[in-house]
């Protein structure tokens, strides 16, 4: 098993899909890094950067997937593995890449949590735990995760940290602007009216489209309910209170 940090290559060059990678990988105790979509590039930075797996997509400018492959092995960084992806389904070109020594072909888009699993069977399951969450924040990701919230958008990293903090000072929630929002805001670096907005989306994502049985299960009124989905406040203070009731009956917490 290896030891050292997890780290991942990307040749990605939308916005979109780079800022959900960070997200999703920030937290999880994986370095990622960005390269352009072009070959020369990805080699180059595959030599500054050292990563332990790369994700290309088979065609790119100057070296396709399959030329880098085979000019990294020559090369004093060498990744463990090598991802292909695209947004086609061929057999020929799957098994292009797959003949060349490619570990695996992602069909675009794909799950984030695939890439996670194979840094696991490489590094074991326990380097996650360097990321720093606290066992709160553990037990809120994962009963966020069960309502559906995708884990690579902002609210979902902003909602794990508020009710954490909702379950250790339950009256912050009186206070949602002057306490709740800046607080979480000082830990990420940003404002207060960005984290309201990001919790704000992440509800309704849930709300549209997350979990029906589980969500039904926290919120008694249910996805349906003629009230219609809860307020920030509502959501993080059911969901901490829950979570709460939990470690109190699991002899957790006093």
């Amino acid at each position: 098993m290896i030891t050292k940090k997890p780290r991942i290559l990307f040749a990605e060059q939308n916005p979109q899909q780079r800022q959900a990678l960070e997200f999703f990988f920030e937290d999880k105790g994986v370095e990622v890094h960005f390269s352009d979509h072009d070959g020369r590039m990805v080699l180059q930075d595959i030599e500054d950067f050292a990563p332990h797996i790369v994700v290309l997509d088979v065609f790119m400018p100057h070296y396709d997937a399959v030329a880098v492959k085979n000019l990294c092995q020559a090369k004093e960084h060498c990744p463990l593995l090598f991802v292909a992806q695209g947004s086609y389904v061929s057999d020929k070109i799957i098994q292009y890449v797959m003949d060349a020594g490619y570990d695996r072909y992602l069909l675009r888009p794909f799950a984030f949590e695939i890439l996670l699993d194979m840094t696991t069977a490489v590094f074991g399951k326990d380097f996650g735990r360097k990321s720093g969450l606290t066992s709160l924040e553990c037990r809120a990701e994962k009963i966020l995760k069960q309502m559906g919230m995708p884990s690579y958008i902002t609210g979902y990293k902003y909602l794990r940290q508020g009710i954490s903090m909702a379950i250790k000072q339950p009256l912050v929630l009186e206070h949602m602007t002057k306490e709740f929002y800046p607080g979480i805001a000082k830990l990420n670096n940003t404002t207060a009216s960005s984290v309201e907005r990001a919790i704000r989306n992440a509800v309704s994502i849930v709300w549209e489209r997350g979990n029906l049985a589980v969500v039904n299960e926290y919120f008694c009124c249910g996805i349906n309910s003629v009230w219609g989905k809860p307020a920030n406040k509502e959501f993080v203070a059911i969901v901490s209170d829950r979570l709460r009731a939990q470690i109190r009956k699991e002899n957790m917490i006093g």
